[in-house]
């Protein structure tokens, strides 16, 4: 029997890095923003953006400028709410089918990683939620290295479910505050908890 668990935390966490540590140890790993890239590139989707934000999102190609739709978007929750609107119900459904896809073929544990886990309503298709949590020193380091602020980083993550309830909401929490390897540590621990209820 398949079970789904979720990654949650705040901004730069360290989220897709936690996902990745359980892919090594052997989970199928659905990853949100790779799904999101390939929903930004499908024309349909692309055009009603285009059509809601205007024509200067566009990069020289004619495809999305993350970077600037981010920009724009996190600068008002108006326009964040339309773009939500258009792409989150396309992402959700492909997130559902490649979850029911790894679930047919049975016997496998599915981490899903995905930033806005609870805001999108993932949260209610997992068995467990891992929050990983890291301190704002840390965060804003992660943060400056994707070209971010700590005032930006910070305006982002107001625009999410507050990281409190995230926190007290999840199953296992891990600390992402050490070294990497402190930090594989912690994941085969959880990883190995997860084992045990599944057995």
């Amino acid at each position: 029997m398949s079970r789904t668990i979720g990654i949650s935390g705040g901004i730069a966490s360290g989220k897709s890095t936690v996902a990745r540590m359980l892919g090594d140890l052997g989970a199928y790993v659905i990853d949100a923003d790779a799904i999101g890239h390939d929903v930004l590139r499908r024309e349909d989707v692309k055009q009603r953006i285009v059509s809601e934000l205007g024509g200067e999102i566009l990069d020289n190609a004619g495809e999305i400028d993350r970077k600037k739709v981010g920009a724009m978007v996190f600068a008002s929750a108006q326009r964040l709410k339309a773009l939500e609107a258009i792409v989150h119900p396309v992402i959700l459904e492909q997130i559902q089918e490649e979850i029911r896809s790894a679930a047919a073929r049975g016997g496998e544990t599915i981490v899903l990683d995905a930033a806005l886990l609870y805001e999108s309503g993932l949260d209610k298709v997992c068995d467990g939620v891992i929050f990983v949590d890291a301190d704002e020193e840390r965060r804003n380091a992660r943060g400056s290295d994707r070209g971010w602020t700590a005032e930006e980083r910070t305006r982002r993550e107001r625009r999410q479910m507050d990281i409190k309830e995230k926190r007290e909401g999840a199953d296992w929490v891990v600390s992402n505050s050490g070294s990497l390897k402190e930090l594989e540590s912690r994941v085969k621990n959880v990883w190995q908890q997860i084992m045990d209820h599944e057995n």
